[in-house]
């Protein structure tokens, strides 16, 4: 039984396109508590994320900290998660996709496990790289970037998260986004089932076409 002293955090990972909105956008039609970290949440499509400008704090002080070279962990840093934890449901979370590309992410995150004692991760993929990295550069960096930034990218981005993984030995699933337009009912059964809360068809029926940017 989940209580309020042994609340379950969620982190959603992966590299940007890859459907870590989506992924978000399922977990609250399945009763968790997803915060956007960041604004543009709410524009993407993806259901009712609200944005938390509390968590978002989290990522500034701990920004301002790293220029600083304060150390971690932080008193001020671990008031504000501890209140960002009460405030939240019984299973709470946010979605990652900058954690390779933000130098505060790893450390911050790193930090959040030594506080946190029960945390979950969702780590999203794309089977088809390439189109994953054509999402990319015709995305928010579109005529940025190269196809081959886009693909050194998601490349580093996985490393840098099974790294992670690796080195905390946290629950993960691995989802994959094509997937969910295959067989969209046994993905969202594997995430109720991986973090042990009811499934719901409306977590499904979530899922539209129009998601697949590919």
């Amino acid at each position: 039984m989940i209580t309020q002293t042994n609340k379950k955090l969620v982190i959603i990972l992966g590299r940007g396109r890859c459907g870590t909105s989506m992924a978000a956008g399922i977990l609250n039609k399945l009763g968790v508590d997803i915060r956007g970290r960041v604004e543009n949440i709410k524009v993407a499509g993806y259901g009712e994320i609200v944005y938390d400008k509390n968590l978002n704090f989290l990522f500034e002080f701990a920004d301002k900290a790293r220029k600083n070279s304060l150390e971690y962990p932080c008193e001020e840093l671990e008031k504000k998660l501890r209140k960002v934890s009460e405030e939240r449901g019984l299973i709470w979370g946010w979605k990652e996709s900058s954690i390779a590309e933000l130098g505060l992410a790893r450390p911050l995150l790193s930090w959040i496990l030594r506080v946190c004692s029960n945390v979950y991760c969702v780590f999203c993929h794309r089977r088809d790289k390439e189109a994953h990295a054509k999402s990319i550069s015709k995305g928010l960096w579109s005529g940025k970037t190269s196809m081959e930034w886009c693909r050194n990218s998601i490349k580093e981005q996985e490393e840098v998260i099974e790294e992670f993984l690796r080195k905390f030995k946290i629950p993960r699933l691995d989802i994959y986004f094509e997937d969910f337009f295959t067989t969209p009912e046994q993905e969202v059964r594997k995430i109720a089932d991986f973090l042990e809360v009811p499934y719901t068809s409306e977590a499904k029926d979530f899922i539209k076409l129009d998601m697949k940017h590919f």
